[in-house]
């Protein structure tokens, strides 16, 4: 199945929310896509996109999906200069994406992230995303540990209303402990994709399970 079919089957079956994930190599050893396809993605989909950006260059890629349609960006704390990062200032690059009218994300290396270092950054974000294992690998599992910076984000002052994403290794087994952790997203791949009777059946499968633990 094309990914313009699995998409038009996720909707039929009444998903409201895309996560693209971008990769380029370099960043993380995975390859994905880039601008054509979010482009292709956010023209035959009508409902939320974010683009999460695992790319050594995310100044740049910003734009571009924002440009080609996205309504959330997502880039990593640990490609910026203020914690070893090569490139660019956070704040800068946030600064630039609500400028474009985009919602902005952060993400955090779950297993190694400093909370410190996001902390100044929250009350003017959109989402937090933790990664709950190494990034760019579809198919692992979860770090049931990395829920702990959930918890400690959503108890902090600016983290009570903000929307947390937990990414990497959702699936039925583990929705429950991602959501009792304070998460209110879910990115799920292997779950919804890898479902054997499609990714319409995989979505409502946890959906169903996501409206009965909430």
């Amino acid at each position: 199945m094309s990914m313009g079919e699995s998409i038009d089957e996720l909707a039929r079956a009444g998903c409201e929310h895309i996560h693209l994930d971008i990769m380029d190599g370099q960043f993380v050893p995975q390859i994905t896509f880039g601008e054509k396809m979010v482009r292709d993605v956010c023209r035959r989909y009508t409902e939320f996109v974010d683009c999460h950006l695992m790319v050594s260059d995310p100044a740049s890629q910003a734009v571009v999906c924002a440009d080609a349609g996205a309504d959330l960006v997502i880039v990593h704390l640990e490609n910026f200069k203020e914690w070893g990062g090569a490139r660019g200032s956070l704040e800068t690059m946030l600064i630039q994406l609500s400028d474009l009218g985009v919602q902005t994300g952060v993400a955090i290396d779950g297993p190694t992230a400093d909370l410190k270092a996001l902390e100044p950054f929250l009350p003017g974000l959109d989402m937090v995303l933790v990664a709950t294992g190494k990034v760019g690998k579809a198919g692992q599992g979860m770090d049931l540990d990395c829920l702990n910076k959930v918890k400690v984000i959503r108890a902090c002052k600016a983290g009570k209303d903000i929307d947390i994403m937990v990414d990497i290794g959702v699936n039925p087994a583990t929705l429950k402990a991602a959501v009792d952790s304070g998460a209110n997203w879910f990115a799920a791949s292997s779950a919804v994709f890898g479902h054997p009777s499609g990714a319409g059946a995989g979505f409502t499968l946890m959906n169903d399970l996501l409206k009965s633990y909430i």
